[in-house]
């Protein structure tokens, strides 16, 4: 092509993507394109009369995780490079011998492994005992080792970046076991387990490139870590978990990594997007929003349900509620209980920097007149309908009642009126 037929095509190129005259595979909408990019042309060396743009349109999903999204960043960034790397040098001969699809899904799979050794904080290792090619290879082999004819099923790992003495039972120092110990790791292994059911377990912790222990799930709920799951012989998912709530898993196994497990039924952010921009308009900013957030996502995750009642006079309604609840007192306003005091019947009291003053509180207040839009549900259970009633009855001051229901549903109230909702099944793969 000539420099002005190039430009021409350039121009088209340019012209339909500002229209957004693209067709794109559910589940993204042709309106979700929020940027894009157009390469040079590229020709390779020695290939006259062959040469692409390259386009790279980027989506706007807010159902992916943070590490998902990183992950998808990560292999668009090294896309290009390993495009213009020596690999299309006709001297190496790689251009020529591999078709396109080898190519792309080889350069999908180093750069995989590279991202898990980045996020797994590996990248720097003076460990030289691990290979070149990083701790990928070494899970990919772990993975697909029996022990007592058994194989590796249901097994777990906890990558954690910084463990003090935080282990349940610990391996002192002249017993930690190296990764390159494929077997050592493979035996210890078999302790490892996860009961989803009454959300207990035990992992095998990793930390700077050894195993230094075993450790219960609910002692990683205030960190950020990694956990990996050996799903099936050959199989095995990263996720990464922050403050004991789940995102999206990469999976790995077999010749190439391409399954992405979106893990929607605990949606973090958007459950914390909307009671932010709640949260926000009532009581406004310089409030202690990070506590609140680790409270709602905990509560989240309590099976059976409950209300947490954001009270501006939390205190005095506490004490008007003493004798239809309990009273307390929490050293240091630990986060971690949030999921045990969420476990029995009635409302959780709390201002709005996440203080608690009580708990199992029985809410009262009167029925909201009987109108078009009375917002009372008998189609609700008795706990949705006493929010209203309480939320209602407590017009004039500030409050965010929220009502999390044992099928995953959270619904906001104000002044006796649901403001919002999260719909889980809206966000449950089929």
């Amino acid at each position: 092509l000539s420099d002005e037929g190039k430009e021409i095509i350039r121009r088209s190129l340019e012209e339909n993507l500002t229209a957004k005259n693209y067709s794109v595979e559910n589940p993204y909408r042709a309106d979700s394109c929020i940027d894009y990019f157009i390469s040079e042309y590229f020709s390779p060396a020695g290939l006259e009369g062959t040469g692409a743009f390259i386009i790279i349109l980027r989506l706007e999903h807010e159902d992916y995780s943070t590490f998902i999204r990183e992950y998808i960043e990560y292999q668009i960034r090294y896309f290009f490079r390993f495009l213009f790397s020596d690999i299309f040098n006709p001297g190496e001969n790689e251009f020529s011998t591999q078709d396109s699809d080898t190519l792309i899904l080889s350069m999908i799979n180093l750069n995989c492994r590279s991202f898990i050794d980045s996020a797994f904080g590996i990248g720097d290792s003076s460990d030289q005992r691990l290979p070149s090619a990083g701790v990928v290879p070494l899970l990919e082999e772990i993975s697909s080792m029996t022990y007592e004819n058994k194989d590796l099923s249901g097994r777990y790992v906890a990558i954690v970046p910084e463990i003090g003495d935080e282990c349940d039972i610990s391996l002192v120092q002249d017993t930690v076991v190296a990764m390159h110990n494929v077997r050592k790791v493979r035996k210890l292994l078999e302790i490892t387990y996860y009961n989803a059911r009454i959300r207990k377990g035990l992992y095998l912790v990793y930390n700077k490139n050894r195993f230094v222990g075993f450790i219960q799930p609910e002692r990683l709920y205030d960190r950020v870590y990694h956990l990996i799951h050996f799903s099936r012989k050959g199989i095995w998912q990263v996720t990464r978990h922050n403050k004991g709530i789940p995102g999206d898993s990469l999976q790995l196994g077999g010749k190439y990594p391409l399954v992405i497990t979106m893990n929607r039924d605990d949606r973090k952010e958007l459950i914390l997007g909307q009671f932010l921009e709640l949260y926000r308009d009532l009581f406004g900013s310089g409030n202690d929003e990070d506590r609140l957030s680790d409270i709602i996502i905990r509560a989240s995750s309590q099976r059976n349900g409950t209300i947490l009642a954001i009270m501006e006079n939390a205190r005095e309604e506490a004490v008007r509620l003493q004798s239809a609840g309990f009273r307390v007192s929490v050293r240091d306003q630990n986060t971690m209980f949030t999921g045990q005091i969420t476990s029995i019947d009635g409302a959780v009291i709390l201002d709005q920097n996440g203080i608690i003053y009580s708990i199992g509180a029985i809410l009262d207040g009167k029925m909201p007149p009987r109108q078009n839009n009375n917002p009372f549900d008998l189609s609700r259970g008795a706990r949705y309908n006493s929010a209203i009633k309480y939320s209602y009855s407590s017009k004039g001051r500030k409050h965010l009642i929220i009502v999390f229901s044992e099928d995953r549903d959270i619904d906001f109230i104000i002044n006796g009126y649901p403001v919002a909702k999260y719909d889980a099944n809206a966000h449950r793969l089929p």
